[in-house]
């Protein structure tokens, strides 16, 4: 049943590419972890479990990095969302773990999860990283013009003027 997959919309998008792609990759995981107890591969469910809470980690840290550098005031809120995230993620790992059926409340919850939080949790940081990375770019393309412009100015001046009045 193709419906049930997680697609990815546009209207997600944070409008930071770098995050959109992490976005994109999640979706893809929960999509695989819903192939794989389609098929009730355990092998299968146990792995994309596994990538899914180290890709999380990853992500998040991404994520808290950008807003530890734009300053954003709900950074220490937004960690705790994301670490309550990895612990529900631990907790289905390890029920699956002890031979327990998990993966149709853990589809709901990621999925439900997921969109929730890409809407509306992530969107709410999405200007200040932006108006970051922005003032980034900004300060990296003033440090590469060359300087010396300003310079050469005074100098083909002075020269100029000192010739003039030479003896």
């Amino acid at each position: 049943d193709a419906m049930s997959l997680c697609v990815w919309d546009p209207k997600f998008s944070v409008g930071i590419e770098d995050i959109d792609k992490q976005h994109k990759r999640l979706i893809e995981y929960v999509n695989e972890l819903d192939e794989a107890s389609r098929t009730h591969d355990l092998q299968d469910i146990y792995h994309v479990l596994v990538h899914l809470r180290d890709y999380t980690v990853y992500h998040f840290a991404f994520e808290e990095k950008l807003m530890k550098e734009a300053h954003y005031p709900m950074l220490e809120e937004h960690k705790r969302i994301h670490q309550a995230f990895v612990g529900r993620v631990r907790y289905f790992k390890e029920h699956y773990e002890r031979g327990e059926d998990i993966t149709d409340q853990l589809m709901i919850e990621l999925r439900a999860w997921l969109i929730n939080h890409i809407q509306n949790t992530d969107s709410d940081y999405a200007h200040d990283i932006q108006q970051m990375l922005e003032d980034r770019e900004k300060q990296e393309k003033q440090e590469a013009q060359p300087v010396a412009a300003p310079e050469k100015k005074q100098h083909w001046f002075f020269l100029f003027w000192s010739k003039l009045f030479k003896k």
